[in-house]
């Protein structure tokens, strides 16, 4: 994602999961949508568990908010492969790095 960014193109919209030609209708999680517009979001939730992926593609670290629901109850994983506890801190996205959510 970062490459693809990088280079000025767009991410694919099946990026933000649900795609009908993949994804059963009762296997689908919508994306939920961050607070800062620079953060992108793939959802890559399957077979009914939801899983996440936040990248920065910016040079500074970026606090993670949701606009609505999110993924307050995901289990987080940074970039450097360290857990994450949501709830005990403000979760935040490396710089040029990423967070993934997956179910508990």
């Amino acid at each position: 994602m970062l490459s693809a960014l990088d280079a000025g193109l767009g991410l694919p919209p099946s990026l933000l999961g649900a795609h009908p030609e993949i994804v059963k209708p009762g296997e689908r999680f919508p994306c939920p949508s961050p607070s800062d517009a620079r953060l992108r979001v793939a959802n890559l939730s399957r077979g009914g568990r939801r899983e996440i992926l936040v990248v920065n593609p910016m040079q500074a670290p970026i606090a993670l908010t949701w606009e609505g629901r999110g993924g307050e109850d995901l289990t987080w994983v940074a970039s450097d492969g360290s857990s994450v506890i949501a709830g005990h801190s403000q979760l935040c996205v490396p710089s040029r790095g990423w967070l993934q959510g997956r179910d508990r």
